[in-house]
């Protein structure tokens, strides 16, 4: 956590001189900002020890003294097979309950195809690394000046992704988990648009390829909790 708020480890400091570091940081962030709350985002939270919540309450109080308020985002992961296992803070304490969970905000796949294309399209909208280069024009400039978009071709890569599923012996489905279709994004876009010379759209075996890439199936066997197929 340290390491992410820019303040440095060392093995010879305290924890109280770690609290201090991190209490002097959103001092300074919400004095540089003018604001009052300071919001911490939490990867991986479900590894977050009790101790290391004691740790954060004592972190939250001293802000308070501050006339500050902490703002604790908790990214976690239910199981490490994406299978929905439920909330495990039911059984906490009530004051711990009030300070850090006051609501759930599940992040499933997306829901169809109008979703997909929606975060297909963020890829033609969202720009990098200047504000006239959005990512799929970065990787494919003369395609997208031609009039091309990723968006637009959302209803092949989910015509192809339903065909592989069906030939897998899948469970038919309207959700695509983000985890692959940002990796299948990115195989589409460095792999194929940038290197392939006179790039005008992907074709169904570009799709096939980059959702092999990025495991697809694999991924579709455990959510639907079924038997992977043992090849050999």
């Amino acid at each position: 956590m340290t390491e992410r708020l820019g303040l440095g480890s060392s093995t010879s400091a305290t924890s109280a001189v770690g609290m201090a570091k991190i209490r002097n940081l959103i001092a300074s962030r919400c004095g540089q900002a003018n604001v009052n709350t300071f919001v911490l985002f939490i990867d991986n939270a479900q590894r977050i020890s009790e101790a290391e919540y004691e740790y954060l309450e004592d972190l939250d109080s001293m802000v308070r003294q501050d006339r500050l308020s902490l703002f604790l985002v908790l990214v976690r992961q239910s199981d490490a097979e994406g299978v929905d296992v439920g909330d495990d803070w039911r059984d906490r304490a009530t004051h711990s309950i009030r300070r850090w969970f006051m609501h759930t905000a599940p992040f499933g796949p997306l829901q169809g195809v109008a979703e997909v294309t929606h975060a297909l399209s963020g890829y033609d909208a969202v720009a990098w690394p200047t504000p006239d280069m959005p990512f799929s024009r970065y990787f494919a400039r003369e395609a997208f000046d031609g009039g091309w978009r990723l968006g637009s071709q959302s209803p092949l890569i989910w015509e192809v992704a339903n065909e592989m599923r069906k030939k897998a012996k899948l469970p038919d489905t309207d959700t695509w988990p983000m985890a692959t279709l940002t990796l299948m994004v990115r195989h589409l876009l460095h792999e194929i648009a940038f290197r392939r010379a006179g790039f005008d759209a992907f074709t169904a075996d570009d799709v096939v390829t980059a959702l092999r890439s990025c495991s697809f199936l694999r991924l579709e066997y455990v959510r639907t909790q079924s038997p992977i197929p043992v090849v050999g």
